[in-house]
């Protein structure tokens, strides 16, 4: 300690000229009353970015990181492997689809083509038929013989030629749905090649073919691949729209009963095709998703986010316009304050839509209890197999009560379509089932238990074999002993089948049964 006071420690100059200050640090200790002193050099300091680097390194080992990198890129594979081969088998069926398509409807035009063209004349057939004109119309006197027949004009001869509206029309629908059809296929060709040159020399879940992989990944994202597979299928539906419009307009220039028929199928086709095509984007919980209703839907989306721009942008503009008259009050003041509330509600209205796939996910999140229940049901009454059966017992007691007795319901039903109520309550051990559907009813709180859990409990009371074995015993006694407390109408119920099976006990050993059983202690 240098000279100074006693006690006190010489402040030292620091590299920059100036004293350290001393940094007084109490001690835990009691009996000492001395304060330890330390410099900064020595108090605790916050961690750098090299010392956090060096913590996170201590934390996950090299073997952690590797199976991490492992486990990302072997999930990245699977889906890129099931869109691409999701995307191959699309791509080879609407090939089909737009030769058998391309086929029918070349049938078609090389017929109506011809009815754009003047049918063919024989220029000495015209002349013909003008001197048979000529020599009916003559007159013949005692002085002369005459001719009322004008001479022939060029245009007689030749006259010129334009095609029926109709005509026209149909053989515009009708090329237009074939240049739709060879479209769609010609894209779709395209397509299976970019997807071929996708999966090439991306074998493995190595790093090196992770990161080639996810390079294509996101190129594939970025030049919108899912958009343009997307337009095929809409291309394919545009062709049929218009090849039945222009075989309509055919049918009704050539008879009317003919296409009143036809023109009713194709109103109920259209309509069908108009109504799959909207509801999946009004419903969230619509099952009919196609292409076009993804477009439909990304169009609505578009349109709906540029207006509330749109307006918020006009809203703030008439409040950047009118803020200065808020406080004149009167009419420029109402002004004001009027373009101020719209832009605020404008600005509150303005949430983010959820995509196409995050509205589903959004529907999921609010029924997943129900989603688990039918979850659970359907794994059973699809297969009716013995284990998933007993599987099913952590099930019901994973979930909500409410759902936990449709579950039960819904496999008790199943069961008992097949082999009746009374064999369904007994087999396969599905009197465990019903113990736990109970034990699972009696754990709900007094003050949840409405009338809907009454009707469950009564109908599992109803359920319990008559036949008491060693699970009732074990199980099914003390649960109807804990009910037969209650003060519900199924207690009652289940305080009958105690004194009953107890009666019956007694019967078997010669014993007295007391009838207030409900009140002693047995119970």
């Amino acid at each position: 300690m240098a000279s100074g006071q006693p006690g006190t420690p010489s402040e030292a100059p620091s590299s920059e000229g100036h004293p350290l200050r001393p940094v007084r640090l109490e001690t835990s200790d009691s009996t000492n009353s001395d304060s330890t002193l330390c410099t900064p050099e020595s108090a605790w300091s916050l961690p750098g970015p090299e010392d956090l680097r060096e913590k996170l390194s201590e934390r996950y080992s090299e073997a952690e990181t590797t199976h991490a990198w492992a486990r990302s890129a072997e999930l990245v594979k699977t889906h890129n492997d099931e869109l691409v081969s999701r995307w191959q088998a699309e791509m080879d069926t609407l090939l089909v689809y737009a030769g058998l398509f391309s086929a029918v409807l070349t049938a078609f035009n090389v017929q109506s083509y011809q009815l754009l063209q003047p049918a063919p004349t024989d220029p000495q057939l015209v002349v013909l038929q003008r001197i048979s004109a000529q020599l009916t119309s003559f007159s013949v006197n005692a002085a002369f013989v005459n001719s009322t027949q004008p001479a022939l004009t060029p245009n007689e001869v030749e006259p010129p030629f334009r095609a029926p509206t109709s005509v026209v029309w149909i053989n515009a629908l009708w090329f237009s749905s074939l240049v739709c059809s060879l479209a769609s296929a010609s894209v779709a060709l395209m397509v299976k090649q970019w997807l071929h040159e996708l999966s090439v020399g991306v074998s493995g879940t190595s790093r090196e073919s992770a990161r080639i992989r996810q390079y294509r990944v996101n190129s594939m994202r970025r030049w919108q691949v899912g958009g343009i597979v997307i337009i095929i299928p809409i291309l394919l539906q545009l062709a049929l729209v218009l090849f039945l419009a222009g075989l309509v307009i055919l049918l009704w220039s050539l008879h009317g009963t003919v296409a009143a028929v036809v023109s009713g199928l194709v109103g109920v086709l259209f309509v069908f095709l108009g109504l799959t095509t909207l509801l999946p984007v009004l419903r969230v919980d619509c099952c009919y998703r196609s292409p076009q209703a993804i477009g439909i839907f990304m169009a609505i989306q578009g349109v709906r986010t540029s207006l509330k721009r749109f307006l918020v942008g006009l809203a703030s503009g008439a409040w950047n316009l009118t803020r200065n008259w808020r406080r004149s009050g009167g009419a420029l003041g109402q002004l004001a304050d009027l373009a101020w509330r719209a832009y605020v509600a404008l600005c509150v209205a303005r949430k983010e839509l959820p995509s196409w796939h995050g509205r589903e996910q959004l529907d999921v999140a609010g029924t997943t209890a129900a989603l688990e229940r039918d979850l659970a049901a359907m794994a059973y009454t699809t297969t009716f197999d013995a284990g998933c059966l007993a599987h099913t017992r952590a099930l019901l007691a994973d979930l909500p009560w409410e759902q936990a007795l449709a579950c039960y319901e819904k496999i008790f039903m199943a069961r008992a379509s097949v082999w009746g109520e009374r064999a369904s309550a007994v087999r396969d051990h599905f009197p465990g089932h019903t113990y736990d559907m109970l034990q699972v009813m009696l754990a709900v709180p007094q003050e949840r238990r409405s009338q809907a859990w009454q009707e469950g409990v009564t109908a599992l009371l109803g359920r319990i074999p008559a036949h008491r074995d060693e699970m009732f015993e074990k199980v099914g006694m003390q649960l109807l002993c804990v009910l037969g407390m209650d003060n519900s109408p199924p207690a009652d119920m289940a305080f009958l089948q105690v004194v009953m099976h107890m009666r019956k006990q007694a019967a078997l050993h010669d014993e007295p049964v007391n009838g207030e059983i409900r009140s002693g202690a047995s119970v």
